[in-house]
């Protein structure tokens, strides 16, 4: 297979050049040399990330199988679909420049034949290895069985890294619209009302050390994610005649 990996970057300037290193390093021990591709997708970034992809952009050197793509509103919905549309393969990763699954959803993509339609890396299987607070799995948990109830989305988990046969799924991201990170759940929406082959996967997140504190807020949150997948109704029953 060749393999478009699309990396959003917002504010990510202390670790963009690390970050790089080592999903290029990664994805040249698995693909031959014209295999692949990064595409990192900067967004509107306020901490000299915009400059410095641009730097990196021109002098090239080792990032020959890099492609910088410049996104001048912020939000990660807004970057995956300008790193889809940028991407040189059919065959395209959702991911971070993080790389908060390591190698392990890549790993599985490579070995899977034939692949789906569309492939849901998540930490909500019950294979997958995971260190995430409680209240992440909550906040999780509650936008999973909402899709499930209103959308009859089968999924655990629409937040992880996410492939997509970019033919076979371009109606669908032509749909979803969402600038932020509810474009993935947009994704999972719109491919099941599709009709599309879709598979969830486990992932391992690898102990970093790190914790990051949620943000994650039962009352408030769960009221904006419940009015978020109401106004998504009428286009969710619009869909199907378009």
């Amino acid at each position: 297979m060749q393999l478009s990996m699309i990396v959003p970057v917002y504010n990510e300037a202390e670790q963009l050049e690390r970050g790089l290193a080592t999903i290029v390093t990664g994805l040249a021990e698995r693909f031959a040399p014209g295999d692949f591709e990064v595409v990192v997708v900067e967004n509107g970034s306020t901490d000299g990330t915009k400059e410095l992809c641009a730097r990196l952009d021109r002098a090239r050197e080792h990032l020959t199988k890099v492609q910088f793509v410049f996104c001048r509103a912020k939000g990660l919905g807004l970057a995956y679909k300008k790193g889809i549309d940028c991407a040189k393969f059919n065959d395209v990763l959702l991911s971070a420049i993080d790389l908060p699954f390591g190698f392990s959803d890549v790993d599985q993509l490579v070995a899977l034949k034939p692949l789906p339609d569309s492939i849901f890396f998540s930490k909500a299987h019950k294979a997958s290895v995971t260190n995430r607070q409680q209240s992440r799995k909550v906040a999780s948990y509650v936008l999973n069985t909402l899709l499930r109830l209103m959308f009859a989305v089968k999924l655990g988990d629409t937040q992880g890294s996410i492939y997509l046969n970019r033919l076979r799924t371009r109606r669908v991201v032509d749909y979803a619209d969402a600038p932020d990170l509810f474009f993935t759940a947009q994704l999972g929406i719109y491919a099941t009302r599709s009709g599309l082959t879709l598979k969830e996967l486990p992932i391992v997140m690898p102990d970093s050390g790190i914790t990051r504190k949620s943000k994650f807020h039962p009352v408030q949150d769960g009221i904006r994610t419940l009015t978020t997948l109401l106004s998504e109704l009428p286009r969710y029953y619009n869909y199907a005649h378009d």
